[in-house]
């Protein structure tokens, strides 16, 4: 971070810049990743500890502000951010012979918490890493069928999902399990990975607990996608859980659940 950027942040912080740059800024924070990281690290730092200014990050739909918002949630970094609020009002006092002392103290805190954000953001970047890696959708059935009056429309929505166009394969998808009783199965798998993929986890959720809940010959496949959905959230105990459900089941991919297993124990 340069000091033009650091000097920036500051100015957006103390609430000094117009509104233009303000809106410039903002637009910033939601499409550079290293930049929204900083401030995000230093807004937290610079209001010490304002619990009610805390709204424009948990308004915000971005992974790393969810990141960020657990860690600074946590009981651990509140203590430490009380030492800092209290380092705060020490360095307003005149100089005494313990200011050394409470410079350490916040030295500590600052390195603590710097810490603890490098260790949540390693472990979601591995998660997301795995969930990528073992995410193979080349793998799922063919919707089209031979003697199928939809095909068409099948096959325009396999188009789609194949492109990663899930934003516009997903209200087809749903048609298709209202009118179609034929692989249902494989529709449902493609609905959950299409609301897994546009971040619609609850969505995503039901959609493969209905598919595991049903009495379709494929209905154990929820499992495996279930574990990469848990994954995909960053709950790693969940995904575990299911994993290793699948492993004791010999459920589809059991191999694969294994080795994932190993990956993330």
């Amino acid at each position: 971070m340069n000091n033009p950027d650091q000097q920036l942040i500051e100015h957006f912080l103390r609430e000094v810049l117009s509104e233009k740059e303000k809106k410039e800024f903002l637009e910033r924070v939601k499409t550079d990743h290293e930049f929204r990281k900083k401030f995000l690290f230093e807004k937290q730092l610079f209001e010490s500890l304002n619990e009610n200014d805390w709204s424009f990050i948990e308004h915000e739909n971005l992974d790393e502000v969810q990141t960020y918002s657990a860690l600074f949630k946590n009981d651990k970094t509140k203590e430490l951010r009380q030492v800092l609020k209290e380092v705060q009002v020490e360095q307003n006092k005149p100089v005494k012979k313990k200011s050394r002392q409470w410079l350490l103290y916040a030295s500590a805190a600052a390195i603590a918490i710097s810490l603890s954000v490098l260790s949540l953001l390693t472990n979601k970047t591995n998660n997301n890493e795995l969930y990528a890696n073992y995410l193979d959708i080349s793998e799922l059935p063919s919707l089209s069928v031979r003697g199928d009056n939809s095909n068409e429309q099948m096959i325009t929505v396999e188009q789609l999902f194949k492109k990663k166009d899930y934003k516009n394969a997903l209200p087809l998808l749903e048609k298709a399990l209202n009118i179609s009783e034929r692989n249902r199965a494989t529709l449902f798998l493609y609905k959950g990975i299409s609301e897994m993929e546009l971040k619609k986890y609850q969505a995503a959720e039901t959609t493969f607990n209905t598919l595991i809940n049903s009495e379709l010959m494929d209905a154990p496949k929820g499992y495996w996608y279930k574990a990469l959905l848990y994954l995909k959230m960053n709950n790693k105990q969940k995904s575990i859980e299911v994993l290793k459900e699948i492993s004791t089941n010999a459920f589809y991919n059991h191999q694969k659940a294994k080795k994932l297993l190993k990956d993330l124990e």
